[in-house]
């Protein structure tokens, strides 16, 4: 349960929300469409409840071409934050390695994984220097992304290239590794993969099947064991970690068929549910229902020192409350 929620205005298309650890901010994707023709990153102050996008040209480049195989910088004209992960270990102190689904709607741009370091010793002044880019897998339209405790990456294939949905093939997660490239995840394959994430000790998987309204637990070493699998009554998007060690579900509380004729509208709002599910057990709780009825397209929740905020991801504004 939660207090009324406040809104911060003026954030658009913010399609995922990750805190910057040891610091006053949230780093939110933003996603081009309808609403905005240009997608992007966006920081938002925890205390002091505003929020900006962090413009193209304060990104510094700085390619590296011992970690990542694409050294040319993104066209910030066609680019789309969508689903967002750091790095379980800082690159330096006070710098964090931001992973990015750029993913943009409507062509042109590319489908990657874009890396970023993000400089917060300056506390007040967030510095972003994107550092290289991981293009995704042949076939592969992208959506979420999670790091490994050994440097992989884990990303969902929700769909292909000029396909938004595909309700009959299912998708997969892959994984990528510097040595070896991208491969498939034995035993991933689910209808439209969302959002996904990691345990801290790299044994499981957590990955959300969108459009089949269910939460899955994989091994990341293959095989059934310990393979849970849960069904939701919404279509959940992302996927965070919470402060006490449990997964924030976030999504929409509509069918499929419901949903899909109005996605695209201006300003599509459809009911939503937030629940805290149990990683273990994979029982769940809901905190969220009602609260932010038909409000626009919930799509991820994490939990800041006792607030639960949420990503709209499509509209202007994002919203956050207190946990009871």
């Amino acid at each position: 349960m939660t207090t009324p929620f406040s809104f911060i205005n003026n954030l658009f298309n913010v399609e995922d929300l990750i805190r910057l650890p040891g610091t006053d901010w949230i780093i939110g994707s933003g996603q081009n469409g309808s609403i905005t023709p240009t997608g992007g990153l966006h920081l938002v102050s925890i205390s002091k409840k505003t929020g900006h996008r962090v413009e193209p040209d304060s990104i510094k480049i700085a390619p590296a071409a011992d970690s990542f195989p694409e050294t040319r910088a993104p066209d910030f004209d066609h680019y789309a934050a969508h689903g967002l992960c750091l790095a379980p270990k800082e690159v330096g102190p006070g710098i964090h390695r931001l992973y990015v689904v750029n993913h943009p709607v409507g062509g042109g741009g590319r489908e990657a994984i874009e890396a970023y370091d993000v400089d917060s010793r300056q506390g007040e002044t967030i510095e972003f220097t994107w550092v290289g880019a991981i293009p995704q897998a042949a076939g592969v339209r992208g959506n979420a992304v999670a790091a490994l405790p050994d440097g992989d990456l884990v990303a969902t294939k929700f769909s292909t290239p000029g396909v938004k949905v595909d309700l009959d093939t299912p998708g997969v997660l892959k994984r990528w590794s510097r040595r070896q490239g991208w491969s498939d995840v034995l035993g991933s394959e689910y209808p439209t993969p969302n959002g996904v994430v990691v345990s801290d000790d790299g044994q499981w998987y957590y990955v959300n099947s969108w459009s089949g309204k269910k939460t899955i637990r994989i091994p990341t070493m293959g095989g059934q064991e310990g393979r849970l699998e849960v069904s939701l009554d919404f279509m959940p998007d992302n996927i965070r970690w919470s402060d006490d060690g449990m997964l924030l579900v976030a999504g929409q509380a509509v069918s499929f068929e419901d949903l899909w004729p109005d996605i695209e509208g201006p300003t599509p709002r459809f009911p939503c549910t937030v629940c805290r599910l149990d990683p273990d057990t994979f029982a769940y709780e809901e905190l969220v229902g009602s609260e932010l009825e038909a409000w626009g397209v919930v799509s991820a929740a994490i939990e800041v020192d006792g607030e639960l905020w949420v990503a709209n991801a499509i509209g202007d504004r994002i919203a956050y409350a207190s946990l009871a």
